[in-house]
């Protein structure tokens, strides 16, 4: 369980130059600075590195993501103008009137995290349109779904151990690459033959 993120201090000078002074909430840091994009580039800098995988701005959902998702993350939620500038506002106010009538940001939900094949079925949600549709919309009965799926071994054997396999199936590689993102129970099969096709032994080269 993580340790508990501290909100930074409200600064007892909310405006500098005229300007609203946005700041860095990252685990209680408290740095201010008068543009959005110097806080975010501060965070950046400052705060997530390549052992940085869980965001500690305050009231964040927890998530834990790889360094460039959490860039992404803090600047989408975090860093951007509308959301630090409406941070400042209700400082300014509590400052200076004891209250203020800019809403708390809401504590979101916990993250439901990804399915095991999400990154294959949002290529999948894309490209469904471009693929030949007598192909990968049809019913597959199970003598089809067999003869399929062995083919598709077969030709993943082939192109994983044989030069002259992989050289003859590069001849259809746009072909396959299209039944691979399509539904068919032999996808899967027809991606790892493709795979194998970028493992190449000497004396590899296509046919013509």
């Amino acid at each position: 369980v993580p340790p508990p993120v501290v909100a930074p201090p409200v600064p007892a000078t909310p405006l500098t130059n005229g300007g609203l002074q946005y700041m860095c909430e990252w685990n209680g840091c408290g740095s201010l600075f008068t543009r959005a994009s110097a806080v975010f580039y501060h965070v950046a800098k400052t705060h997530v590195n390549e052992q940085t995988n869980l965001c500690k701005w305050p009231r964040c959902d927890g998530t834990i993501r790889p360094k460039w998702s959490l860039t992404t993350h803090l600047q989408d939620h975090h860093c951007s103008e509308m959301v630090l500038k409406a941070a400042a506002m209700r400082r300014y106010e509590m400052a200076a009137i004891g209250q203020t009538n800019v809403p708390e940001s809401k504590e979101p939900l916990v993250h439901p995290g990804y399915a095991r094949h999400a990154a294959i079925e949002a290529i999948r949600r894309h490209a469904f349109n471009f693929l030949v549709k007598d192909l990968t919309e049809e019913n597959e009965g199970p003598v089809t779904k067999s003869i399929r799926l062995t083919s598709s071994l077969i030709l993943r054997n082939l192109a994983r151990y044989s030069a002259d396999g992989r050289r003859l199936i590069r001849r259809h590689e746009r072909h396959l690459s299209w039944l691979a993102l399509s539904r068919l129970e032999s996808g899967t099969a027809l991606a790892q033959c493709l795979a194998e096709l970028t493992t190449t032994v000497g004396g590899d080269s296509d046919v013509k």
